[in-house]
């Protein structure tokens, strides 16, 4: 029985040319996986807002500063304990008069960390709500900007 020999050169070159390949495939993975935080901030932010909105009623505008403490955030500058993402400090909902909530919440990732050029925008529209990220920029995409997430 004959034994295949590989060159360690060859088999050095065939891994990576599969790593340079699966590279950029990985790094979007994780940066999509890293935006499910933040999307998961921007709910809570969205919840303690809409609470805030119950106990205030018809005409009223709710802040993060009011419910920063709910949303485990610093109330001046929306930073997370960690440190990775910032909430919007213009993040508000406002109860109008028929009942209709509109408002926006904003995340972005912190400039020198894992969340660098990462953020997610949820908008309260009179139609619905919409969700935009970005994986390529701090600033949170408009309504019509970045991708639907």
């Amino acid at each position: 029985m004959r034994t295949l020999r590989v060159s360690p050169v060859r088999l050095t070159l065939g891994f990576g040319l599969c790593l340079l390949l699966a590279s950029p495939v990985a790094a979007q993975y994780l940066r999509e996986a890293k935006l499910v935080e933040a999307k998961a901030l921007a709910g809570s932010a969205l919840n303690a807002l809409q609470g805030c909105l119950q106990g205030k009623g018809a005409g009223a505008t709710c802040t993060l500063s009011e419910v920063a403490g709910r949303v485990s955030v610093n109330a001046a500058s929306g930073a997370t304990g960690d440190g990775r993402w910032m909430v919007g400090t213009g993040s508000a909902l406002t109860l109008g008069g028929g009942g209709q909530t509109t408002g926006i919440v904003t995340i972005s990732g912190v400039p020198g960390r894992d969340t660098d050029n990462m953020s997610v925008a949820l908008y309260v529209t009179a139609t619905g709500r919409v969700m935009r990220c970005e994986t390529t920029s701090r600033v949170p995409p408009a309504i019509g900007g970045g991708q639907p997430c």
